[in-house]
Protein backbone atom coordinates (compact mmCIF):
# COMPACT_ATOMS: atom_id res chain seq x y z
CA UNK A 1 0.00 0.00 0.00
CA UNK A 2 2.84 2.32 0.79
CA UNK A 3 4.12 2.01 -2.78
CA UNK A 4 0.70 2.88 -4.16
CA UNK A 5 0.39 5.93 -1.92
CA UNK A 6 3.84 6.96 -3.04
CA UNK A 7 2.91 6.56 -6.70
CA UNK A 8 -0.28 8.57 -6.13
CA UNK A 9 1.85 11.39 -4.81
CA UNK A 10 4.16 11.18 -7.79
CA UNK A 11 1.26 11.38 -10.23
CA UNK A 12 -0.25 14.32 -8.35
CA UNK A 13 3.11 16.03 -8.58
CA UNK A 14 3.24 15.34 -12.31
CA UNK A 15 -0.07 17.13 -12.70
CA UNK A 16 1.62 20.34 -11.66
CA UNK A 17 4.43 20.08 -14.18
CA UNK A 18 4.25 22.29 -17.29
CA UNK A 19 3.78 20.81 -20.73
CA UNK A 20 7.45 21.38 -21.58
CA UNK A 21 9.55 19.26 -19.24
CA UNK A 22 13.24 19.54 -18.43
CA UNK A 23 15.39 16.38 -18.82
CA UNK A 24 15.42 15.62 -15.09
CA UNK A 25 11.66 16.20 -14.93
CA UNK A 26 11.15 13.87 -17.89
CA UNK A 27 13.06 11.14 -16.05
CA UNK A 28 11.04 11.68 -12.85
CA UNK A 29 7.83 11.66 -14.88
CA UNK A 30 8.74 8.37 -16.60
CA UNK A 31 9.73 6.77 -13.30
CA UNK A 32 6.44 7.85 -11.69
CA UNK A 33 4.43 6.39 -14.54
CA UNK A 34 6.45 3.16 -14.45
CA UNK A 35 5.89 2.86 -10.69
CA UNK A 36 2.18 3.39 -11.15
CA UNK A 37 2.01 0.70 -13.83
CA UNK A 38 3.93 -1.76 -11.69
CA UNK A 39 1.99 -1.10 -8.51
CA UNK A 40 -1.53 -1.13 -9.95
CA UNK A 41 -1.15 -3.50 -12.87
CA UNK A 42 1.68 -5.96 -12.27
CA UNK A 43 1.41 -6.21 -8.50
CA UNK A 44 -2.40 -5.99 -8.79
CA UNK A 45 -2.86 -4.18 -5.48
CA UNK A 46 -6.60 -3.91 -4.95
CA UNK A 47 -8.29 -1.56 -2.50
CA UNK A 48 -9.44 1.95 -1.76
CA UNK A 49 -6.03 3.33 -2.70
CA UNK A 50 -6.52 2.01 -6.23
CA UNK A 51 -9.79 3.93 -6.44
CA UNK A 52 -7.92 7.05 -5.36
CA UNK A 53 -5.26 6.41 -7.99
CA UNK A 54 -7.95 6.01 -10.66
CA UNK A 55 -9.48 9.34 -9.66
CA UNK A 56 -6.07 11.00 -9.92
CA UNK A 57 -5.53 9.49 -13.37
CA UNK A 58 -8.89 10.74 -14.63
CA UNK A 59 -8.15 14.22 -13.30
CA UNK A 60 -4.79 14.09 -15.04
CA UNK A 61 -6.52 13.30 -18.34
CA UNK A 62 -8.51 16.52 -17.91
CA UNK A 63 -5.29 18.52 -17.61
CA UNK A 64 -4.24 19.93 -21.01
CA UNK A 65 -0.59 19.98 -19.97
CA UNK A 66 -0.47 16.34 -18.82
CA UNK A 67 1.92 13.99 -20.58
CA UNK A 68 1.38 10.41 -21.83
CA UNK A 69 -2.39 10.50 -21.89
CA UNK A 70 -2.39 7.52 -24.24
CA UNK A 71 -0.52 5.44 -21.65
CA UNK A 72 -2.86 6.55 -18.88
CA UNK A 73 -5.90 5.62 -20.96
CA UNK A 74 -4.50 2.14 -21.51
CA UNK A 75 -3.76 1.74 -17.81
CA UNK A 76 -7.32 2.76 -16.96
CA UNK A 77 -8.66 0.26 -19.50
CA UNK A 78 -6.54 -2.53 -17.98
CA UNK A 79 -7.75 -1.62 -14.51
CA UNK A 80 -11.39 -1.56 -15.68
CA UNK A 81 -11.10 -4.97 -17.32
CA UNK A 82 -9.29 -6.47 -14.33
CA UNK A 83 -8.04 -9.32 -16.51
CA UNK A 84 -4.51 -9.69 -15.21
CA UNK A 85 -5.35 -9.69 -11.54
CA UNK A 86 -8.43 -11.95 -11.45
CA UNK A 87 -7.11 -14.41 -14.04
CA UNK A 88 -3.83 -14.87 -12.21
CA UNK A 89 -5.57 -15.39 -8.86
CA UNK A 90 -8.01 -17.94 -10.28
CA UNK A 91 -5.14 -19.80 -11.91
CA UNK A 92 -3.36 -20.04 -8.57
CA UNK A 93 -6.57 -21.18 -6.90
CA UNK A 94 -6.77 -24.16 -9.22
CA UNK A 95 -3.12 -25.05 -8.95
CA UNK A 96 -2.45 -24.79 -5.20
CA UNK A 97 -2.98 -27.14 -2.29
CA UNK A 98 -6.43 -27.43 -0.69
CA UNK A 99 -5.75 -24.93 2.11
CA UNK A 100 -4.19 -22.47 -0.31
CA UNK A 101 -7.14 -22.90 -2.65
CA UNK A 102 -9.62 -22.07 0.10
CA UNK A 103 -7.65 -19.01 1.15
CA UNK A 104 -7.25 -17.80 -2.39
CA UNK A 105 -10.92 -18.42 -3.19
CA UNK A 106 -11.95 -16.33 -0.19
CA UNK A 107 -9.54 -13.62 -1.27
CA UNK A 108 -10.80 -13.64 -4.85
CA UNK A 109 -14.43 -13.36 -3.69
CA UNK A 110 -13.58 -10.50 -1.32
CA UNK A 111 -11.37 -8.66 -3.74
CA UNK A 112 -13.76 -9.38 -6.59
CA UNK A 113 -16.06 -6.88 -4.88
CA UNK A 114 -13.17 -4.41 -4.86
CA UNK A 115 -12.62 -5.00 -8.58
CA UNK A 116 -16.25 -3.98 -9.23
CA UNK A 117 -15.82 -0.83 -7.17
CA UNK A 118 -12.64 0.02 -9.05
CA UNK A 119 -14.38 -0.63 -12.38
CA UNK A 120 -17.08 1.82 -11.38
CA UNK A 121 -14.40 4.37 -10.49
CA UNK A 122 -12.88 4.05 -13.98
CA UNK A 123 -16.36 4.31 -15.49
CA UNK A 124 -16.76 7.73 -13.88
CA UNK A 125 -14.37 9.05 -16.53
CA UNK A 126 -16.50 8.11 -19.56
CA UNK A 127 -17.21 11.75 -20.41
CA UNK A 128 -13.48 12.48 -20.27
CA UNK A 129 -12.67 9.54 -22.57
CA UNK A 130 -15.37 10.67 -25.01
CA UNK A 131 -13.89 14.15 -25.09
CA UNK A 132 -10.46 12.72 -25.88
CA UNK A 133 -11.81 11.21 -29.13
CA UNK A 134 -11.25 14.67 -30.61
CA UNK A 135 -7.79 15.21 -29.11
CA UNK A 136 -5.08 16.54 -31.40
CA UNK A 137 -2.85 13.45 -30.97
CA UNK A 138 -3.93 10.39 -32.92
CA UNK A 139 -2.45 8.00 -30.33
CA UNK A 140 -4.69 9.51 -27.65
CA UNK A 141 -7.77 9.19 -29.86
CA UNK A 142 -6.84 5.57 -30.54
CA UNK A 143 -6.49 4.73 -26.85
CA UNK A 144 -9.62 6.65 -25.85
CA UNK A 145 -11.66 4.46 -28.19
CA UNK A 146 -10.09 1.36 -26.65
CA UNK A 147 -10.90 2.49 -23.10
CA UNK A 148 -14.50 3.37 -24.00
CA UNK A 149 -15.08 -0.20 -25.20
CA UNK A 150 -14.97 -1.32 -21.54
CA UNK A 151 -18.34 0.23 -20.82
CA UNK A 152 -21.04 -1.57 -22.76
CA UNK A 153 -23.69 -0.32 -20.33
CA UNK A 154 -23.02 3.17 -21.74
CA UNK A 155 -23.18 1.97 -25.36
CA UNK A 156 -26.25 4.08 -26.15
CA UNK A 157 -24.28 7.24 -25.33
CA UNK A 158 -20.91 6.16 -26.77
CA UNK A 159 -21.95 4.64 -30.12
CA UNK A 160 -23.45 7.81 -31.70
CA UNK A 161 -20.27 9.71 -30.82
CA UNK A 162 -18.13 6.97 -32.39
CA UNK A 163 -20.21 7.19 -35.58
CA UNK A 164 -19.41 10.89 -35.86
CA UNK A 165 -15.68 10.56 -35.23
CA UNK A 166 -15.22 7.47 -37.41
CA UNK A 167 -16.57 9.43 -40.36
CA UNK A 168 -14.14 12.30 -39.74
CA UNK A 169 -11.03 10.38 -38.59
CA UNK A 170 -8.08 10.40 -41.00
CA UNK A 171 -5.46 8.52 -38.98
CA UNK A 172 -5.73 4.81 -39.77
CA UNK A 173 -4.73 3.57 -36.31
CA UNK A 174 -7.19 5.86 -34.54
CA UNK A 175 -9.96 5.02 -37.00
CA UNK A 176 -9.28 1.31 -36.74
CA UNK A 177 -9.48 1.49 -32.94
CA UNK A 178 -12.80 3.34 -33.16
CA UNK A 179 -14.18 0.69 -35.51
CA UNK A 180 -13.12 -2.10 -33.15
CA UNK A 181 -14.67 -0.22 -30.26
CA UNK A 182 -17.90 0.07 -32.21
CA UNK A 183 -17.89 -3.69 -32.82
CA UNK A 184 -17.31 -4.36 -29.12
CA UNK A 185 -20.07 -2.02 -27.94
CA UNK A 186 -22.82 -2.59 -30.51
CA UNK A 187 -25.56 -5.19 -30.23
CA UNK A 188 -26.62 -7.56 -33.02
CA UNK A 189 -29.75 -5.51 -33.72
CA UNK A 190 -27.73 -2.29 -34.21
CA UNK A 191 -28.35 -2.01 -37.95
CA UNK A 192 -26.88 1.50 -38.12
CA UNK A 193 -23.50 0.30 -36.84
CA UNK A 194 -23.56 -2.71 -39.13
CA UNK A 195 -24.26 -0.45 -42.09
CA UNK A 196 -21.47 1.95 -41.13
CA UNK A 197 -18.96 -0.90 -40.80
CA UNK A 198 -20.02 -2.36 -44.13
CA UNK A 199 -19.63 1.01 -45.84
CA UNK A 200 -16.11 1.35 -44.42
CA UNK A 201 -15.33 -2.17 -45.62
CA UNK A 202 -16.46 -1.34 -49.17
CA UNK A 203 -14.90 2.13 -49.17
CA UNK A 204 -11.46 3.52 -49.94
CA UNK A 205 -9.85 2.93 -46.55
CA UNK A 206 -6.47 1.34 -45.88
CA UNK A 207 -6.00 -2.40 -45.43
CA UNK A 208 -5.80 -1.95 -41.64
CA UNK A 209 -9.05 0.04 -41.52
CA UNK A 210 -10.84 -2.58 -43.62
CA UNK A 211 -9.50 -5.37 -41.42
CA UNK A 212 -10.74 -3.54 -38.32
CA UNK A 213 -14.18 -3.16 -39.91
CA UNK A 214 -14.20 -6.87 -40.82
CA UNK A 215 -13.22 -7.92 -37.29
CA UNK A 216 -15.87 -5.61 -35.85
CA UNK A 217 -18.55 -7.06 -38.14
CA UNK A 218 -17.56 -10.62 -37.24
CA UNK A 219 -17.87 -9.76 -33.57
CA UNK A 220 -21.07 -7.77 -34.00
CA UNK A 221 -22.95 -10.41 -36.00
CA UNK A 222 -21.25 -13.80 -35.67
CA UNK A 223 -24.21 -15.65 -37.21
CA UNK A 224 -24.67 -13.54 -40.33
CA UNK A 225 -21.26 -11.97 -40.87
CA UNK A 226 -21.30 -10.34 -44.33
CA UNK A 227 -19.34 -12.23 -47.01
CA UNK A 228 -17.30 -9.07 -47.67
CA UNK A 229 -16.02 -9.16 -44.10
CA UNK A 230 -15.24 -12.87 -44.28
CA UNK A 231 -13.32 -12.29 -47.52
CA UNK A 232 -11.09 -9.69 -45.83
CA UNK A 233 -10.44 -12.09 -42.93
CA UNK A 234 -9.59 -14.94 -45.32
CA UNK A 235 -7.22 -12.76 -47.36
CA UNK A 236 -5.49 -11.61 -44.16
CA UNK A 237 -5.10 -15.18 -42.96
CA UNK A 238 -3.55 -16.17 -46.30
CA UNK A 239 -1.15 -13.22 -46.49
CA UNK A 240 -1.10 -10.57 -43.78
CA UNK A 241 1.58 -8.51 -45.54
CA UNK A 242 2.68 -5.08 -44.27
CA UNK A 243 -0.53 -4.62 -42.27
CA UNK A 244 0.71 -7.20 -39.73
CA UNK A 245 3.31 -4.84 -38.21
CA UNK A 246 0.90 -1.91 -38.19
CA UNK A 247 -1.75 -4.03 -36.49
CA UNK A 248 0.62 -4.62 -33.56
CA UNK A 249 0.49 -0.89 -32.80
CA UNK A 250 -3.20 -1.17 -31.90
CA UNK A 251 -4.02 -1.66 -28.20
CA UNK A 252 -6.53 -4.34 -29.23
CA UNK A 253 -3.86 -6.84 -30.24
CA UNK A 254 -3.86 -10.02 -28.12
CA UNK A 255 -0.88 -11.78 -29.71
CA UNK A 256 -0.56 -11.22 -33.46
CA UNK A 257 -2.76 -10.53 -36.45
CA UNK A 258 -3.02 -14.19 -37.50
CA UNK A 259 -4.10 -15.34 -34.05
CA UNK A 260 -6.69 -12.59 -33.71
CA UNK A 261 -8.14 -13.29 -37.17
CA UNK A 262 -8.23 -17.01 -36.40
CA UNK A 263 -10.17 -16.35 -33.20
CA UNK A 264 -12.64 -14.29 -35.21
CA UNK A 265 -13.24 -17.38 -37.36
CA UNK A 266 -13.56 -19.63 -34.29
CA UNK A 267 -16.40 -17.44 -33.00
CA UNK A 268 -18.47 -17.54 -36.21
CA UNK A 269 -21.88 -19.14 -36.05
CA UNK A 270 -22.88 -22.07 -38.33
CA UNK A 271 -24.36 -19.91 -41.12
CA UNK A 272 -21.32 -17.65 -41.30
CA UNK A 273 -19.06 -20.71 -41.11
CA UNK A 274 -20.78 -22.18 -44.17
CA UNK A 275 -19.91 -18.98 -46.04
CA UNK A 276 -16.31 -19.01 -44.82
CA UNK A 277 -15.47 -22.65 -45.60
CA UNK A 278 -15.61 -22.38 -49.43
CA UNK A 279 -13.51 -19.21 -49.30
CA UNK A 280 -10.90 -20.90 -47.11
CA UNK A 281 -10.78 -23.94 -49.41
CA UNK A 282 -10.36 -21.64 -52.40
CA UNK A 283 -7.45 -19.98 -50.59
CA UNK A 284 -5.45 -23.21 -50.56
CA UNK A 285 -3.96 -22.48 -53.98
CA UNK A 286 -2.63 -19.06 -52.95
CA UNK A 287 -1.51 -19.80 -49.38
CA UNK A 288 2.03 -20.51 -48.24
CA UNK A 289 2.82 -23.67 -46.28
CA UNK A 290 2.93 -21.68 -43.07
CA UNK A 291 -0.45 -19.98 -43.61
CA UNK A 292 -1.95 -23.28 -44.75
CA UNK A 293 -1.42 -24.74 -41.29
CA UNK A 294 -3.55 -21.97 -39.82
CA UNK A 295 -6.17 -22.34 -42.57
CA UNK A 296 -6.36 -26.08 -41.94
CA UNK A 297 -6.87 -25.45 -38.24
CA UNK A 298 -9.66 -22.92 -38.92
CA UNK A 299 -11.33 -25.21 -41.48
CA UNK A 300 -11.42 -28.15 -39.07
CA UNK A 301 -12.76 -25.93 -36.29
CA UNK A 302 -15.57 -24.58 -38.49
CA UNK A 303 -16.47 -27.89 -40.11
CA UNK A 304 -16.69 -29.75 -36.80
CA UNK A 305 -18.07 -26.85 -34.70
CA UNK A 306 -14.94 -26.73 -32.58
CA UNK A 307 -15.42 -30.29 -31.35
CA UNK A 308 -12.67 -32.87 -31.12
CA UNK A 309 -12.56 -35.25 -34.09
CA UNK A 310 -12.82 -38.88 -32.99
CA UNK A 311 -10.27 -41.26 -34.46
CA UNK A 312 -12.99 -43.82 -35.17
CA UNK A 313 -15.00 -41.44 -37.35
CA UNK A 314 -16.35 -43.00 -40.57
CA UNK A 315 -17.34 -41.50 -43.91
CA UNK A 316 -21.09 -42.17 -43.57
CA UNK A 317 -21.21 -40.10 -40.36
CA UNK A 318 -19.67 -37.03 -42.03
CA UNK A 319 -21.68 -34.15 -43.42
CA UNK A 320 -20.98 -33.12 -47.01
CA UNK A 321 -19.18 -30.05 -45.67
CA UNK A 322 -16.97 -32.08 -43.34
CA UNK A 323 -16.17 -34.54 -46.14
CA UNK A 324 -15.20 -31.68 -48.46
CA UNK A 325 -12.89 -30.16 -45.84
CA UNK A 326 -11.16 -33.44 -45.02
CA UNK A 327 -10.78 -34.37 -48.69
CA UNK A 328 -9.30 -30.96 -49.52
CA UNK A 329 -6.75 -31.25 -46.71
CA UNK A 330 -5.86 -34.85 -47.56
CA UNK A 331 -5.30 -34.04 -51.24
CA UNK A 332 -3.14 -30.98 -50.61
CA UNK A 333 0.59 -31.63 -50.76
CA UNK A 334 1.31 -28.14 -49.46
CA UNK A 335 -0.67 -28.75 -46.29
CA UNK A 336 1.82 -31.42 -45.26
CA UNK A 337 5.09 -29.85 -46.45
CA UNK A 338 6.22 -28.56 -43.04
CA UNK A 339 5.79 -31.99 -41.47
CA UNK A 340 7.76 -33.52 -44.34
CA UNK A 341 10.58 -31.00 -43.85
CA UNK A 342 10.67 -31.67 -40.12
CA UNK A 343 10.79 -35.43 -40.69
CA UNK A 344 13.60 -34.93 -43.17
CA UNK A 345 15.62 -33.00 -40.59
CA UNK A 346 15.14 -35.79 -38.07
CA UNK A 347 16.26 -38.42 -40.59
CA UNK A 348 19.35 -36.38 -41.52
CA UNK A 349 20.31 -36.08 -37.85
CA UNK A 350 19.93 -39.84 -37.36
CA UNK A 351 22.00 -40.58 -40.47
CA UNK A 352 24.72 -38.17 -39.34
CA UNK A 353 24.82 -39.89 -35.95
Amino acid sequence: MQELEHSNGEVAEEQRLPGSLQPDEVQAHDEALETLYYTIWHQSIIGKDTVSAVQVLIERLRDDSAQDKDELLLLLAYIARGNSYMDSQQHLAYGGAEQERRELTERVVHEGDCVQIIYEAVREGVEVYLDLLKHGEAAIRMCAAYTLACFKEYAAAIIPVLHVYIAAEEDELARSSMLLSLGALSAEYDLASQQLLLEVLKGEGSDLVKLAAALALARLDRHDTPPEAIRVLVDTLVEAGPVADLYLELPWTDTCIVDDVSHAFYDLGPRAASTAIPMLIEAFSAATSHSLLRIVDVLLHLAFNGERINTDITAPTLTSEQRLVLTTIANSNSAWVINIINKGKVLNKRQAA
